[in-house]
């Protein structure tokens, strides 16, 4: 019995052996005939050859790369989906519907916890399939939104919440030749098939959480990037017609900057004259209002500079005179009687910086740190850059401080409605986005024989990667955005939303 039982393992080994024998040879001969080995990208490229063959018309697969643009002006920048394969970076082909206009209807979201935004425009619809190999590294994908020189738009990445609700994760101004990098993560879902398995030998009540929860999760897996100009937005909101800023850089660069860095009421800047009065005179009365709010913002930045100045000077004079009646030396005081490290103590206007220079022909010895009362009266010790180390006496001061600007309060609703929209009536359209991903899977539990087909969540990842160049002559800064970085860019990206949609009364576009 031994040796029959270690002859039939002996039988079963060689059995095994042929096996993978044949299939090795069967892969070489396949390998030599193709002349490479399949990956995903490989299959992927094969799968879209075909699919542009055999899908044609409006469902063939389309590279999910837009123009922001208006119709008949060159485009602000572009918006695309790439998959990043090795160093090159191919954007993701997608089957796309643009949706009619008596389809698309306005859509809102919320902004903070008492505005609501209402926005419209071009409406499309992608169904994106992405191959992967069972134990294969999943393919990296990224959102990219890259705006031209002279040129801005808002970026607001989120999910479809309701038939005509946005809910915006994320939101950023893209300007100026911006780059904005944003990594996408796919999160699977069973396939329908697995699902139904998966709670065959559940409890009823269980079974009917399990449907719902997985209910809720394809509904919230509409994933939804909108786009919004700033440009004809402005427009719009200043009482200028139509192309009236296209020309205009300086004037959009200065309205750009009010908006965004000082929140400047837009009552301030938009046109007040004849309404019949040709384009021209309204620009050039909203380029006065500008050049108004700049000279009022300059003087108040003079005028706290003046401030902070007079303080620091009788700061100092009370400094001064104390040390004259104790009869003690400021130099002693601040570095230590008998210390061998060379100091000295640079006036710029009337502040007063101290400069720590060690070794350059000094005798050794260690310098005693400050102490806490010349600390405090110090305004602030010299810059660290370089280049600011040693000043000429006499530099302005505008170099070293810059006023802090105060945040504008958050703008409620006039009409004493909370978080509601507004009580025109909306026409319903035909489709409801967050609907079409149930109608998917129950397609997929009756049409995919091999169930291979699985709905996957889209979202974005924590750390974000922004492109940009402080001014034109300047080289290309890499920034990386966690999530204290997305949430800054967040609120001045709502902030400027706020205004631009004149507390939700202006339809954003």
């Amino acid at each position: 019995m031994v040796l029959l039982a270690l002859h039939m393992q002996s039988v079963a080994n060689q059995y095994a052996d042929g096996l993978d024998y044949i299939e090795s040879m069967l892969r070489t001969q396949l390998i030599n005939a193709i002349g490479k080995e399949i990956c995903e990208s490989d299959f992927a490229e094969f799968v879209c050859f075909h699919d542009q063959k055999f899908l044609r018309g409006d469902v063939a697969p389309k590279p999910f790369s837009y123009a922001i643009c208006r119709p008949d002006h060159y485009p602000d920048g572009v918006l695309c989906i790439e998959k990043s394969n090795g160093d090159t970076n191919k954007p993701t082909m997608s089957i796309t519907k643009k949706l009619d206009q008596g389809s698309s209807r306005p859509m809102y979201f919320p902004i903070n916890a008492a505005m609501t935004v209402e926005f419209t425009g071009d409406c499309y619809i992608h169904a994106w399939i992405s191959h992967q190999f069972a134990g294969k590294k999943e393919s990296v994908y990224q959102l990219l939104a890259r705006a031209r020189q002279f040129s801005s738009f808002l970026l607001l990445v989120g999910k479809i919440s309701g038939p005509d609700s946005f809910d915006p994760w994320d939101a950023i101004i893209v300007q100026n030749k911006d780059e904005v990098i944003i990594p996408l993560i796919l999160s699977q879902l069973p396939s329908p098939k697995n699902f139904k398995g998966a709670i065959f030998s559940l409890s009823p009540k269980q079974q009917r959480f399990a449907k719902a929860f997985r209910s809720m999760q394809l509904e919230l897996s509409v994933f939804a990037v909108c786009c919004a100009q700033l440009k004809p937005q402005l427009e719009a909101l200043l009482g200028l017609p139509p192309d009236a800023l296209t020309k205009e850089i300086k004037l959009m660069q200065d309205l750009l900057s009010l908006f965004i860095d000082y929140q400047i009421p837009s009552d301030l800047l938009s046109f007040d004259g004849d309404r019949d009065a040709p384009v021209s005179d309204k620009v050039s009365n909203v380029r006065d209002h500008v050049e108004a709010v700049l000279k009022a913002i300059e003087d108040l930045n003079s005028k706290s500079l003046d401030s902070a100045q007079k303080e620091a000077d009788m700061a100092f004079e009370l400094r001064q005179a104390h040390l004259s009646s104790a009869g003690q030396d400021e130099s002693s005081l601040l570095f230590g009687a008998g210390s061998s490290c060379d100091h000295s103590i640079i006036t710029v206007g009337s502040y007063r910086h101290a400069i720590y220079s060690l070794g350059g022909g000094m005798t050794t010895g260690t310098a005693s740190a400050p102490t806490p009362q010349i600390m405090e009266t110090v305004p602030f010790l010299a810059p660290e850059s370089a280049e600011r180390d040693f000043c000429e006496y006499g530099d302005s001061l505008e170099s070293y401080e810059t006023p802090s600007t105060p945040k504008k309060p958050v703008a409620f609703a006039t009409d004493g409605k909370t978080n509601d929209r507004p009580s025109a009536s909306v026409e319903v359209g035909p489709i409801d986005f967050a609907l079409i991903p149930k109608l998917l899977d129950a397609k997929f539990k009756t049409l995919d024989r091999y169930n291979a087909l699985r709905a996957t969540v889209v979202k974005t990842g924590d750390t974000w990667t922004k492109n940009h160049r402080r001014n034109l002559l300047s080289k290309v800064a890499r920034t990386t955005l966690s999530v204290d970085g997305r949430k800054t860019e967040r609120d001045k990206a709502f902030d400027l939303l706020d205004a631009l949609s004149w507390s939700r009364s202006l339809p954003v576009s």
